[in-house]
């Protein structure tokens, strides 16, 4: 555990490798934005 996190952002594209909650249930802020490997996102993507 690193100690003073108050955020996650998960930039990949499936929801497979995170369970959102283990986070959620530490207080800690959980924010999925899917995103495609290998690829410049597309301008809404970084805009979020």
């Amino acid at each position: 555990m690193v100690p003073n996190v108050g955020c996650i952002v998960d930039l990949t594209a499936t929801s497979r490798y995170y369970n959102p909650q283990v986070f959620i249930e530490r207080g800690i802020h959980h924010e999925k934005i899917f995103c495609a490997g290998h690829v410049v996102p597309k301008s809404k993507t970084v805009r979020r």
